[in-house]
């Protein structure tokens, strides 16, 4: 589904479209490999896999009070959603134009945020760790019929029932895990950065 711009209106039909595709493929009984930008040598290597090439999912929000938890005491200007297939550059392009940036990045941006953050290609420095300490929340669709949100436990920013319009709650305690184990979870719809 194409965005119109508003991630409350957005968010749902997005999760509905992706699952309708990943349940459709995860019925097929075939593997289904996620691919992002194929930054690396992923067209090299054959594989019998249906493959999802998340490369033209380039989206990313700004976070409206709205769907804030009553929990959040941040600046929400501070924070945005990127779809799984954006590109670092367009996430970095969207950060610059508010004055913000990453804490640390890599030298190419042309990575996905999902395949960057799974991968650990975009770290650290002295004091810093990689790109993934950026991650706030993710949301993945499998092919079970449902859409699942990891939120970091110590920084809650969707409010539950803004969630709910879109996915289920998972538990937090898994945010941490689900960083490094993305392809395997599902399609990588959207991260909260």
């Amino acid at each position: 589904a194409a965005p119109d711009g508003t991630i409350e209106h957005d968010l749902p039909r997005r999760t509905a479209a992706i699952g309708a595709m990943m349940d459709d493929l995860a019925g097929k009984s075939e593997p289904i490999a996620i691919v992002g930008s194929a930054w690396s040598q992923s067209d090299l290597f054959a594989s019998p896999a249906t493959r999802v090439d998340t490369a033209m999912d380039q989206v990313v929000w700004s976070l409206p009070n709205e769907v804030l938890s009553e929990d959040f005491s941040g600046e929400a200007e501070r924070f945005c959603l990127a779809s799984g297939g954006a590109k670092l550059d367009t996430i970095m392009e969207f950060l610059d134009a508010r004055g913000m940036s990453f804490r640390t990045a890599g030298s190419h941006k042309g990575q996905s945020i999902a395949g960057a953050i799974a991968t650990g290609t975009h770290g650290s420095l002295l004091g810093e760790m990689g790109l993934e300490t950026h991650v706030r929340g993710v949301l993945f669709v499998n092919g079970t019929g449902a859409a699942h949100w990891i939120a970091d436990p110590d920084c809650p920013v969707f409010s539950d029932a803004f969630v709910q319009t879109f996915a289920n709650l998972a538990d937090p305690a898994l945010c941490n895990d689900a960083d490094i184990h993305m392809g395997g979870l599902g399609y990588c719809a959207a991260e909260l950065l």
